[in-house]
């Protein structure tokens, strides 16, 4: 192995090219994510389509799932503020006027396809019964994953939100033993006008988190059952503002000056691109991952000007475009470096859970339609298995070009430390290593395209296809190993994760 290692990074220095460096910062400040920093969520709407072809009891998908785990797992989205809980409801039958299909299909739910969003609220209202929730609850229990439900916040008595409905949940939940969910009321309040033609101001939804949180209390052991919100969106249209003139930050201020200490984690909805319209070339963009930065900024700015900057922070949903994906990138191998940047990039800024849109269902989702992986599961899992919550800095931040760096502790060896990257460039690199991790040994990952096909809706492992076996289960994620290493090598439109088992580095012990 190391004489091929080396072969390479000779070619590659004859060739002339210029050696990045990296190395570990002395830090006498560090900062932890959640366990649960990267995890998935599903749309509402899923209900009404009767699961589609998501099987509880998979073992296929309860695999899959269980390989996530420790992870939130959020029901929510547009359609959560259409959802009505009745224990016994009468069948579901879909509204017939034109556009509403168009709704209910993978790629347009809630993203602006109908003609009138308005007319789906007001006859696209849907119910949900006990037996979805026990089954979605005992699915969640059997893999391991934590529940983050999104109350309809648009059953209103007047001006106020009404908590009848949420109130016959919280019973029905409370008498079957459903305890540890987390909740959220509302999604993309700040939209509803362009939804559903209803303005709901940042004052009111505050008072509504309050009442929220007052139902809450009345059940025994609920008391401390997290809220978390207002899922605001529109933050990307406004990343060149001021955070006094955009108006997202605004109405997230707004909520969070009157909700009092209702909301214990503030989320807000962040997509690169418009799945209607992104290309290739979007994908390998620095400067569309660039992007996530000063939105990032900008919600920093807007929480500390409101005194609120001591509260976790959450994307609450995202992924590489809205409207579903993008059909033929975001199902592919190119859609992990969106993926594996944002990740990066947040755990960076101090972010303590994202929320991948979704785990089933649209081209953006981490498993197919046919419950089979797609790339950025396994790249999903590999990030679960190798990086820990402690996250490290790197003397030289290679995180704005077309090589992009990452650190963090290993999540299970003592000392140990993960580095992972991404190179979106058309050329290879190499990263020298300094005195902290250089002359260490190494254990590669290495994540690349079979046939070099951007596209592929596989991804090899050092050089092996990620499938699952013929028992459905998971195969063992084996590295290359090599030792006394100076140098690390990565190809173009590759992914890596190199640990360092030995470094014994005080910090990650």
């Amino acid at each position: 192995m190391e004489k091929w290692f080396y072969a390479i990074l000779l070619l590659v220095l004859f060739d002339g090219f210029q050696l990045k460096k990296i190395d570990l910062k002395v830090q006498d400040v560090h900062w932890t994510t959640s366990p649960e920093f990267l995890s998935v969520a599903m749309g509402t709407h899923l209900i009404a389509e009767k699961w589609k072809h998501f099987r509880f009891d998979s073992k296929k998908l309860i695999n899959l799932a269980r390989g996530l785990e420790p992870c939130y797992f959020r029901l929510g989205g547009t359609a959560a503020d259409l959802a009505i809980f009745q224990e016994n409801p009468l069948p579901y039958v879909r509204p017939s006027f034109s556009g509403v299909e168009k709704c209910f299909s993978i790629s347009a739910w809630g993203q602006g396809a109908c003609e009138d969003l308005s007319q789906l609220y007001q006859t696209g209202n849907f119910t949900f019964g006990k037996s979805d929730w026990i089954q979605l609850n005992d699915f969640i229990k059997t893999v391991g994953w934590k529940f983050l439900f999104d109350v309809n916040v648009l059953l209103r008595n007047g001006d106020h939100w009404s908590a009848a409905n949420a109130r016959s949940l919280l019973d029905f939940n409370h008498q079957q033993g459903f305890h540890g969910t987390s909740w959220e009321l509302g999604n993309e309040p700040n939209a509803y006008f362009h939804k559903f033609k209803i303005r709901l101001s940042g004052e009111q939804l505050g008072q509504d988190f309050r009442a929220l949180r007052h139902l809450l209390d009345e059940y025994p052991g609920y008391e401390n059952s997290s809220i978390v919100g207002p899922d605001i969106n529109g933050v990307r249209k406004c990343a060149n503002l001021k955070k006094d003139k955009c108006k997202a930050v605004l109405f997230l201020q707004s909520v969070l000056k009157h909700s009092g200490r209702a909301i214990d984690k503030i989320t807000w909805h962040h997509y690169y691109l418009d799945g209607h319209k992104a290309t290739l070339k979007d994908f390998l963009s620095a400067e569309v991952l660039n992007s996530l930065q000063p939105q990032m900024d900008l919600i920093k700015r807007g929480l500390e000007a409101s005194n609120h900057s001591h509260i976790p922070i959450w994307l609450g949903e995202t992924s590489s475009a809205y409207g579903g994906g993008v059909q033929g990138l975001s199902d592919r191998y190119v859609a992990g470096f969106l993926w594996l940047d944002k990740l990066g990039v947040a755990a960076l800024n101090k972010y303590s859970v994202i929320l991948r849109q979704t785990f089933y269902h649209g081209s953006y989702a981490l498993v197919n339609e046919q419950l089979n992986p797609n790339p950025d599961y396994w790249l999903s899992l590999i990030f679960k298995r190798l990086v820990g919550i402690r996250v490290l800095e790197l003397k030289q931040g290679l995180n704005n070009g077309t090589l992009r760096c990452y650190a963090h502790c290993h999540r299970d060896i003592s000392g140990g430390v993960t580095v992972f990257a991404l190179n979106i460039g058309h050329r290879s690199e190499v990263i020298k290593l300094g005195n902290q991790l250089g002359n260490s040994t190494v254990l590669h990952y290495i994540l690349s395209p079979p046939k070099n096909s951007l596209k592929s809706r596989e991804i090899l492992l050092n050089g092996q296809t990620l499938k699952l076996n013929e028992f459905k289960d998971i195969p063992p994620l084996n590295p290359i190993r090599t030792s006394k290493t100076t140098h690390l090598f990565i190809k173009a439109y590759e992914m890596a994760f190199w640990v360092f088992p030995e470094l014994s580095l005080k910090i990650c012990s």
